[in-house]
């Protein structure tokens, strides 16, 4: 029988072409004979009535018709008017009924013509389609195998062309069974979406009246015609705002989960299990899904509970009493079934609903890795003499697949996925949660035309019929709501995570069109950029990422974003309209401008892509005339070159530069690869220029670039950072450094310098050092320029020094500065806080004792006094012995404001020495410092109870507690699979550490705990078994929580 698309063509070229169709089906029944596939027909003169009935509505009102003359049958558990309804048991056969089910008014109301009703197994209880006496349907590929049931004629009757579509019903697979082994689509959709009343019910509560069709397209067109709220039917449901929601159907690529090999079932089929292999590969390589193994065991539980639980007394509730007042009547099979359910008792079926209550949450839980469940439909097949001779057995491993879905509440659809060696058919079953009906047919038909060729059981190929094709818009009409995001929301960036706890998904990178800008919102944390759409401007395009977010997370997710923003209509290159960030309000012209963008992190070879023509676009490019200041971050020197011709009125310049090794396999030519200097007159009004360099090559390069604006300057602030090698062709000397930066400037311009040199290879004669030890502007006095020495640096084949001007403008105040006396160096009398007004953090480095400034920490020694102790709120230690227990002690007594301390690497020997109280530096922590932050190798699930048991003892007053747990042995055994079994305690570790500390530590307002271990970044279900263990188990105290793979983070 053609397909729905295909016969409203033909209708609408030959106008008897529809009393045609309708004769010849008719004419075939009669010539094949009612039984075993139809129980009932409507009477042919009843049917041509139709014909005529329908071939009086206008051309223009049929296409409002979308069954219009399309031919269907119903199994013949569901209620026609005029016929009677006897699920295949003629003694129950109710006398004709008077008015048709919903469902079957829905269709004929679309333009639909009934032709009859199907056979079944009895009281749809079995798979089989063999418990029935009016005989058994077969194969429509072998008539010594099953056609499957229970609704084994309205499958056999869709696969054998005599209808377009069938209507059966499905319990335990009575949907999907009798669709693989006839070659045909079945959709079991979810509970309640299609009404039920008017179907004789085997499990009310379980019940769904499924679709049979030969491509997911009929398929779609008779769920859209048939669904709907039935308000007469107390099972019937509306979805709720997003559960149908699916937004891994748009997305490049979906997950789907496959039973690992110890649940794969085919219970001795050899055939079945490479055609599912195959479906599995060809899903992961042409439709791009990326297959999770999960254990089984969790469904196949669920399962039992329908046959051998007390669920089956619900089958008793519906026709229990008629059974045993006509037990000759019934199946026998089927009344051993239904019978033995009068033995369970009230509290068995409340045992049942705990149970499966509590599957369904670790299913839940299981179900975060995953979109959709992908299984064989059923494991294997059988020929009708097997059937008789173990009817009961063999119908348990057909529902082996199928039996957990409608007790999970899970939508279903079973796809054709090929032709066996020996001529049967093999089918796989998508299956996804409630009410994703539509993507799994979108999906179901990628993978349908991807393994199959022809339809049913006919030679007409799959490939002459119409595709369902999606489009971004259907996933805005299945509430998925596109978003197109920047800055700080892109992937990878820190508010990326308001997107994926609402389970975003990303679609596509895109660009605006050509008339857009980005403007940054001032004291936004971290900063955040927004669209403004600038009429007179064109440039090529801002890139954004373009997600899927569900509908009922949408509310939550604009309540976050702050004014100016809004969200609004962005116009994309390709002339699509999506919403996304747009300022809502003109901002005022900017004239001072801080962008965070850095690509300071990328890697080498990428670097130089970042850094592509209009990469990063300034606010109100089109007119810059009011920018003064600007700051932005890390860029490669050709983007600032190319960002200095578009800031003309610049006043007031700061970046940082970093340019990659250019032909690493070369040697670097110094001459041949600087760019050419900048032209003074593009930035007459640069007065203050602050750079930051982070390599050799990059600081040739800039100064190169800006060489010929250094005589404007009024201040030059030069930061350094740079690893040399004595050997390189481009070291900086001294008087390298001299030339090309200080004898530049104007005689009155001043400068600042944070310079930090490590030098190899060059310990014994200390060239570099040297040469700056003797440079000029080391002895300007009103430059005040400091240099220090440490020589080793902690190694044998490194030296570090460091070059600095005072006031110093940094905010780390590292103690390798105090290396030699700064006294010896500069003899002067000033307040410490105003050689370093902005030091705010004290770090104590790790270094040889010979350079270890021994009277630091002591009030009245020299050092001590050019420090300035109270301007410190934060002491970091970078290694365990960088300090001793009574140097620390002093210390903090001397910054008393300090309340953060940062333990590095092995500060286990110091933190064993303040568990200890030793020097009694515990008690002088535990009343000064609020905020401590642990970094420590020997950190690990296996030692931290007993760790922090020593810490709240003797550090009870501490606020912020941050800390990183590192891998141990249990640790790199962990698996999603693992986690969920409770095969490991890393999970109650964890947990039990979170309570532990939020109760023990009465004044903690802020707990984060890191993980430096790469098994727990793959466990993507991590973030969500917290949120459930914290929501099932609350703290003591509120708290607001942000998890993710790599970090736990309370605040309290």
């Amino acid at each position: 029988m053609p397909n729905i698309a295909a016969l409203h063509q033909i209708y609408a070229t030959d106008p008897n072409a529809l009393s045609t169709t309708i004769n010849g089906i008719y004419d075939r029944i009669e010539r094949e004979g009612l039984n075993p596939v139809w129980i009932a027909r409507i009477p042919r003169e009843n049917a041509l009535a139709r014909i005529q009935q329908l071939s009086l509505i206008p051309e223009e009102d049929r296409r409002r018709l979308p069954l219009f003359g399309i031919p269907f049958a119903v199994k013949d558990n569901i209620d026609v008017a005029g016929l009677a309804t006897t699920a295949a048991c003629p003694t129950f056969a109710r006398t004709p009924a008077t008015e048709s089910a919903p469902i079957v008014v829905k269709l004929e109301q679309a333009g639909a013509i009934l032709i009859g009703k199907t056979n079944m197994d009895q009281f749809a209880t079995g798979l089989v389609g063999t418990r029935t006496p009016y005989g058994a349907c077969v194969c429509v590929f072998n008539s010594n195998y099953i056609s499957g049931g229970s609704s084994s004629g309205s499958a056999v009757a869709v696969a054998s062309g005599l209808v377009t579509f069938a209507l059966g019903t499905d319990t335990a697979g009575s949907g999907r069974v009798p669709a693989m082994f006839n070659n045909v689509i079945g959709l079991k959709p979810t509970r309640g979406l299609l009404s039920t009343r008017g179907v004789v019910p085997a499990c009310r509560s379980l019940d769904c009246v499924s679709i049979f069709t030969e491509t997911a397209s009929d398929a779609s067109i008779v769920l859209a015609v048939a669904h709907g709220f039935d308000e007469l039917d107390p099972y019937s449901r509306v979805p709720s705002a997003s559960s149908d929601a699916a937004p891994w159907i748009i997305a490049p690529v979906f997950r789907f989960a496959i039973p690992t090999l110890e649940t794969r079932k085919f219970f001795g089929d050899v055939h079945n299990p490479v055609l599912f292999q195959k479906a599995i590969d060809v899903i992961k390589r042409d439709l791009h899904g990326e297959p999770v193994d999960i254990d089984l065991t969790s469904f196949l539980a669920v399962a039992n509970l329908l046959y051998k639980g007390p669920w089956v007394a619900e089958r008793y509730a519906a026709v229990g009493h008629f059974i045993e007042q006509h037990a000759k009547d019934i199946d026998p099979t089927v009344r051993t079934i239904i019978t033995k359910a009068k033995h369970y008792t009230a509290v068995d079926t409340f045992n049942g609903v705990y149970e499966l209550e509590r599957l369904k949450k670790k299913i839940h839980i299981l179900w975060e890795n995953f979109d959709i469940l992908l299984v064989p439909t059923a494991p294997r097949t059988y020929t009708i003499d097997e059937i008789a001779e173990a009817p009961i057995e063999c119908n348990s491993h057909l529902g082996y697949y199928t039996n957990f879905v409608n007790l999970l509440d899970l939508a279903a659809i079973a796809v054709p996925a090929g032709i066996r060696p020996d001529d049967l058919p093999f089918g796989v079953t998508l299956i996804g949660p409630a009410f994703t009906d539509t993507a799994l047919l979108l999906l179901g038909d990628r993978i349908h035309r991807a393994l199959a060729t022809n339809l049913g059981g006919s030679t007409r190929p799959l490939a002459n019929t119409p595709k369902l094709s999606p489009t971004e818009g259907n996933a805005v009409s299945s509430n998925c709501f596109l978003i197109a995001v920047v800055g700080a929301h892109l992937s990878g960036q820190p508010l990326n995570y308001q997107l994926t706890e609402r389970n975003a998904r990303l679609l596509r990178t895109c660009r605006t069109r050509c008339d857009y800008q980005l403007y940054v919102l001032k004291d936004s944390v971290p900063l955040k950029p927004g669209l403004v759409r600038v009429t007179d401007f064109k440039g090529p395009g801002i890139e954004l990422e373009i997600w899927a977010l569900h509908a009922v997370g949408v509310a939550s997710f604009i309540s976050m974003i702050p004014p100016p923003l809004s969200i609004g209509n962005i116009f994309l290159e390709d002339g699509s309209i999506v919403k996304g960030f747009l300022v809502c309000s003109q901002l005022p012209l900017l004239r001072i401008c801080r962008l965070p963008f850095n690509h300071e992190y990328k890697i080498v070879d990428q670097l130089e892509k970042c850094s592509l023509k209009f990469q990063m676009i300034l606010p109100n490019l089109s007119n810059t005339i009011y920018l003064r200041k600007l700051t932005i971050g890390t860029h490669t020197s050709r983007f600032i070159e190319r960002l200095l011709t578009c800031i003309p009125f610049i006043e007031n310049l700061s970046f940082g530069v970093y340019d990659p090794l250019i032909d690493q396999n070369k040697i670097f030519d110094i001459n041949s690869r600087l760019p050419a200097s900048v032209n003074s007159h593009l930035l007459l009004y640069l007065s203050h220029l602050h750079i930051d360099c982070t390599d050799n090559i990059s600081f040739h390069r800039i100064i190169a670039l800006l060489s010929s604006i250094f005589g404007q300057l009024s201040q030059l602030s030069l930061k350094l950072e740079m690893y040399m090698f004595i050997s390189d062709p481009f070291i900086i000397l001294g008087d390298t450094f001299q030339n090309l930066c200080i004898d530049r400037l104007k005689p009155w311009a001043t400068y600042i310098l944070n310079l930090s040199f490590y030098v190899e290879e060059d310990l014994e004669e200390k060239i570099i050092f040297n040469s700056f030890l003797k440079s000029p502007f080391i002895y300007q006095k009103q430059s005040r320029v400091i240099i220090q020495e440490c020589s080793g640096y902690g190694t044998t084949y490194l030296y570090s020094f460091f070059i600095y001007t005072l006031p110093y403008n940094g905010t780390i105040l590292p103690t390798n500065l105090f290396a030699k006396h700064l006294e010896q160096y500069y003899q002067m009398s000033a307040n410490a806080a105003d050689l370093f007004p902005c030091a705010n953090e004290l770090l104590l480095v790790s270094y040889k004792d010979k350079n270890r400034s021994p009277n630091l920490p002591y009030f009245k020694s020299p050092t001590s006094s050019l420090i300035p102790w109270s301007l410190f709120t934060k002491i970091s230690i970078e290694e365990g012995d960088a300090v001793r227990a009574a140097e620390l002690e002093t210390i903090l007594q001397m910054a008393y404001n300090v309340y953060e301390l940062d333990l590095g690497i092995m500060g286990s020997i110091l933190l064993d020495k303040i568990f200890h109280n030793d020097d009694n530096l515990g008690t002088r922590i535990n009343q000064q410092i609020q905020s401590l932050d642990i970094d420590d190798i020997s950190l690990t699930l296996d030692s931290a109870q007993r760790f922090f048991t020593l810490l709240s003892n003797q550090l009870f007053n501490l606020k912020k507690i941050s800390f990183c747990i590192y891998a141990s042995y249990r640790q790199r055994h962990w698996r999603p699979s693992s986690i969920i079994e409770n095969k490991t305690k890393c999970m109650k570790h964890i947990v039990n550490l979170i309570y532990f500390l939020v109760h023990n530590l009465q004044q903690l307002i802020s707990l984060q705990m890191k993980f430096s271990n790469p098994t727990f970044l793959k466990t993507t279900c991590f973030p969500n078994l917290i949120r459930q263990q914290l929501h099932q188990y609350p703290l003591s105290r509120p708290y607001r929580l942000h998890c993710s793979s790599e970090m736990i983070q309370i605040w309290l």
